[in-house]
C-alpha cells in the first residue's frame, strides 16, 4: 500500500497518476464551489453546425466532464498500480474508470437538469380551477378585480375580469374559464 502523502516512496508513474487525480479533484471541487456561489460563467466550448448553444456545463465533453475523466484516470490508475498491475494496464484501467465517471456525471446532471423547475407560473394551468374573489371583479369586463386561485400548487392572487351581468363581490366562489391576456384571468 502506498502513502499518497509520502512522495519519496512513490514511483514515477504513481506520482504522475497522483498528480492527475489530485489536480482533477481540486478543480472539480473548485468549479462546483464556484457554481454554488454564483461564479460559474459557463465557459465550456461546444461546436455546433447550426447555432452557438453552449449546452450543459456538466456534459460529457465539457471541461467538468473531462475533469471527471482525469479524476478516474488518476485515481483508477493509482489503485491499479497499487494492486500490482503494470503501467500500461493501469493506464487503460484508469481510462476505463475515467470514462465511467464522465458518463456517470453527464447522466446524473442530465437527470438533475430535467428535474429542475424554474418556478414560473403558467396561467393556462389555472383554467378550470376554482377560487374566491379577493377584490371586486366588475361585470361585463368593465374593469379588473383580483381573485385567489390555486395554480401549480400555490395560492395566487391574480387579476381577473368577468363576462357576468353582475359584479363578483369579495368572498364569492368563482371558476376560472380562460386567460384574457398574459396576466388576467376570465372568471365566472
Amino acid at each position: 500500500m502506498f502513502d499518497l502523502f509520502d512522495w519519496s516512496t512513490l514511483g514515477l508513474l504513481q506520482k504522475v497518476f497522483a498528480v492527475i487525480g489530485l489536480t482533477s479533484l481540486a478543480l472539480i471541487i473548485l468549479t462546483t464551489f464556484m457554481s454554488l456561489v454564483g461564479g460559474d460563467v459557463h465557459h465550456d466550448f461546444e461546436v455546433t453546425a447550426d447555432h452557438g448553444d453552449i449546452g450543459h456545463t456538466w456534459g460529457l465533453f465539457s471541461v467538468r466532464g473531462m475533469l471527471g475523466l482525469m479524476l478516474g484516470l488518476g485515481f483508477g490508475g493509482l489503485i491499479a498500480l497499487d494492486k500490482g498491475l503494470g503501467g500500461v494496464l493501469a493506464t487503460f484501467i484508469g481510462l476505463g474508470v475515467g470514462i465511467v465517471i464522465a458518463f456517470g456525471l453527464a447522466l446524473l446532471m442530465r437527470v438533475f437538469q430535467a428535474a429542475r423547475a424554474d418556478g414560473t407560473i403558467s396561467l393556462q394551468n389555472a383554467v378550470g380551477q376554482t377560487g374566491n374573489v379577493y377584490q371586486r371583479v366588475p361585470a361585463k369586463r368593465d374593469g379588473i378585480g383580483k381573485v385567489q386561485v390555486m395554480v401549480q400548487g400555490r395560492l395566487q392572487m391574480i387579476e381577473a375580469c368577468t363576462d357576468s351581468e353582475n359584479d363578483l363581490m369579495p368572498q364569492k366562489h368563482i371558476k376560472v374559464t380562460g386567460v384574457v391576456s398574459g396576466n388576467t384571468l376570465l372568471v365566472e
